[in-house]
């Protein structure tokens, strides 16, 4: 199997000219729409820095928690990704659900 050759310019021209496309596509939302009847995916995310300072493990959990949610997405499901900006927030979110949520859901 043969590689596409790089295409002209640097990896940072690359990346700004893809997400200019998927602005204009408007891709995101056509994946939201795309899996609207999926089953559904919650995913609930704490503050990213709840706990001190940014951190280079903070990219990482980031780009994991992404992964997930665009696996599910791949799946069909419908992923409704719901950040908090502070810790008290999942109390609000558990009495919500009356519940905590679950990777199993």
């Amino acid at each position: 199997m043969a590689f596409l050759p790089w295409p002209e310019g640097s990896a940072g021209q690359l990346e700004h000219d893809l997400l200019d496309r998927w602005r204009a596509e408007g891709l995101f939302r056509q994946t939201l729409d795309a899996t609207r009847d999926g089953t559904p995916f919650v995913f609930f995310e704490g503050p990213p820095t709840a706990n001190g300072r940014p951190g280079i493990h903070h990219v990482f959990s980031r780009t994991i928690k992404d992964l997930i949610c665009r696996f599910q997405t791949m799946q069909g499901r419908s992923v409704t990704r719901i950040a908090s900006k502070s810790s008290s927030y999942w109390h609000k979110a558990s009495a919500a659900l009356n519940r905590w949520p679950s990777v199993s859901d």
